[in-house]
């Protein structure tokens, strides 16, 4: 059930995604759609009563589609239609990597603990990080576009 609903609520979250980067643009989306993974990770440290792993549900659906909506527009921002191909692969290929290595990690975790909270602990991590690397780039990219 949980993982039908967040699937469903996915759908919405990308549409609602889109929409916020057309009116706000692509710091706003990378900030709302990390946020939203983040209180994720934090609400999976609290989820062991059926309500709250629904709410929990709701969230990581709206947030999870920072995972297909972000990176091809990362890479319009910054390549040519000439380019982009080349670099939304790469990005791509990069997150793929990532969300392979995460499930596995999560699950490797569980069998040394017997618990997901040093999981969820370690995603919440990296969800920081993701945030902070996106807007890294964005920025930095700026700045090196407008050099060229």
């Amino acid at each position: 059930m949980i993982i039908s609903l967040y699937s469903v609520v996915g759908i919405f979250g990308k549409i609602i995604l889109g929409a916020i980067n057309d009116k706000f643009g692509i710091v706003a989306s990378i900030i709302y759609g990390c946020g939203l993974i983040i209180l994720t990770n934090v609400a999976s440290l609290v989820a062991n009563l059926t309500p709250v792993a629904y709410i929990l549900a709701i969230i990581f659906g709206l947030g999870n589609a920072i995972g297909t909506v972000i990176p091809p527009l990362l890479a319009s921002t910054f390549f040519s239609n000439k380019d982009f191909g080349k670099a939304y692969g790469v990005m791509s290929g990069a997150l793929q990597l990532g969300m392979t290595t995460g499930s596995l990690m999560v699950a490797y975790i569980f069998d040394l603990t017997g618990a997901y909270t040093t999981a969820w602990i370690v995603l919440l991590i990296l969800s920081i990080v993701t945030m902070s690397t996106w807007l890294v780039a964005y920025f930095k990219g700026k700045q090196y576009k407008a050099t060229i």
